[in-house]
């Protein structure tokens, strides 16, 4: 069951849950779902929805595994998507009661955007056919603080 990498937990899930996400991790065979990657975007959607002010999500800037987590929140939900969808159901239902409290707060704290152009690409799953939700709000096009 465990190889030589031992899981990172993360906070707020149970060992079990983090065992199903690891296992998800490594059998994923996509170059942006690594181990220890849907912990990393956990961290990445939560201090992202603690800022303060309104939030302005970036596009992706660099796109070799592993960057996109730091520099693009939308990214980072696009692969807890991908994990929840490949989960077991009680590891699914576990995670996604960590996820969605920063859904309701990035929902409530992002802007519309009202053109509905196409700033974000999902970059783990490409056959994806509808653009989720999380695409459809105004992004920051300059360097915002960080």
């Amino acid at each position: 069951m465990w190889s030589q990498r031992i899981p990172e937990p993360i906070r707020g899930l149970s060992t079990a849950t983090s065992l199903a996400i690891f296992r998800v991790e490594q059998a994923s065979g996509n170059n942006y779902v690594f181990v220890g990657s849907t912990r990393r975007a956990v961290d990445s959607y939560r201090a992202f929805t603690l800022r303060p002010g309104p939030l302005y999500p970036l596009p992706v800037v660099c796109e070799c595994p592993g960057c996109p987590l730091d520099d693009s929140v939308v990214h980072a939900r696009d692969l807890l998507e991908h994990v929840l969808e490949r989960l077991p159901v009680r590891a699914r239902a576990e995670l996604w009661r960590l996820v969605l409290p920063l859904d309701v707060e990035f929902r409530w704290r992002t802007l519309p955007d009202p053109h509905q152009r196409r700033h974000f690409r999902n970059m783990i799953d490409l056959d994806a056919e509808l653009d989720p939700w999380w695409y459809d709000v105004l992004p920051c096009f300059e360097r915002c603080a960080t």
